[in-house]
């Protein structure tokens, strides 16, 4: 084959890689148009943004409203500091004692609950002290010790309560976190010279630098599309599709960790480092296990972390039930609509963010009694 021949074999191939590229991207833009429009769930307003050590974090003294599946709308409120409040309200914990600091993901933030009704807010009025909200949807451990590197020597918390639950796990390994048609970086967990160390973002997605939102409530059509496509869908997936292929290249080679999907140790060296953090500062760890009955018995605290307050607070919401299927649990507990009813969003309901917030009091309540007796000892 002549140089000629062989020079137009591959431009065509490349070519024909541009076009199904090409074609590539109008699917997802086309998914990802459709879930804007979709005003019977998601969000409004600007809440969040793009950042370097968290992947993304809320923006301070912002307020928008969730549309949980099934269109109950809840507004969402961050106060000065970013953390999740009733509308309006400015407190970060510098008020009554005992100050909490709740570390968690979706779950802790409350997700299709308003905060007054999410068990962070009522362990603090049955506490009677001062609640700072620092969970974050689609967070995992390492996001949430990072905010513990940061939040606890700030505030100085009474208490930190720390959400355990399956998925924290996967999240705290996994450089992505899944959404629906768009790529969202965040940090991870790498074992690097023998030890579980957090690794930065592998870069910043552009998800925050689009005018998603100015096209949410504009009347759809083939204009409205195609100017979505140009100034959303082809900057977004055109920056984030090449930095994602240049993280595979710059991990291929060793430049960049690989995430520790092993596990190997981690809920122990988070945990360690939680305590430690903790102590250094003047506080006592709770940890909160959420989300699977059994979960307080699968996972093994080491005995390094005795002083740790342990709070299984999945068990009593079984405990509560007549009945034990799964079933009897998600209609109970989740977020149901329709006629007949159904599930529309697996987050805890109201109902189950008192049982969680009963549970942790009680919990709290003994451990109070069991050091006192022990003093008097």
């Amino acid at each position: 084959m002549s140089f000629t021949k062989t020079a137009l074999f591959f431009l065509y191939i490349l070519l024909l890689a541009a076009v199904f590229y090409f074609a590539f991207i109008c699917y997802r833009a086309a998914g990802l148009y459709h879930f804007v429009k979709d005003t019977t769930k998601g969000w409004e307003g600007q809440l969040h943004r793009i950042d370097g050590i968290l992947g993304y974090a809320p923006i301070p003294g912002t307020g928008g409203i969730e549309t949980v599946p099934g269109g109950e709308k809840v507004p969402v409120w961050y106060n000065s500091d970013g953390f999740r409040t009733p509308p309006g309200d400015k407190d970060s914990g510098s008020g009554k004692k005992p100050r909490m600091l709740f570390l968690g993901c979706s779950f802790t933030f409350g997700s299709g609950c308003r905060a007054e009704k999410t068990f962070p807010f009522l362990i603090g009025e049955k506490m009677d002290g001062s609640v700072i909200n620092a969970g974050v949807n689609s967070y995992g451990f390492s996001n949430m010790v990072l905010r513990a590197r940061e939040l606890v020597p700030k505030y100085k918390p009474d208490i930190v309560f720390f959400q355990v639950s399956p998925w924290l796990f996967e999240r705290a390994v996994a450089m992505y976190r899944p959404t629906p048609y768009w790529t969202l970086p965040m940090p991870y967990y790498a074992m690097v010279n023998g030890r579980n160390e957090i690794q930065p973002p592998p870069f910043m997605t552009g998800i925050f630098d689009v005018p998603i939102a100015g096209f949410r409530k504009t009347p759809a059509g083939l204009s409205d599309f195609l100017q979505f496509a140009v100034k959303v869908a082809v900057p977004l997936y055109l920056r984030d599709d090449f930095s994602r292929c240049w993280t595979g290249i710059r991990m291929a080679v060793g430049l960049i960790p690989r995430p520790n999907t092993s596990k190997n140790g981690l809920i122990r060296d988070v945990i360690l480092e939680m305590n430690a953090i903790c102590k250094e500062n003047g506080a006592k760890l709770a940890v909160i296990f959420l989300g699977d009955r059994d979960i307080s018995k699968k996972i093994n605290i080491s005995h390094e972390n005795r002083d740790v307050i342990m709070i299984d607070a999945e068990k009593p919401l079984w405990d509560a039930l007549q009945m034990k299927t799964m079933t009897d649990y998600s209609m109970a507990y989740q977020h149901i609509a329709g006629d007949p009813p159904k599930v529309v969003d697996r987050h805890p309901n109201d109902k189950a963010h008192a049982i969680i917030a009963d549970a942790v009091y009680r919990a709290l309540q003994e451990y109070m009694l069991k050091m006192k007796a022990k003093k008097q000892t």
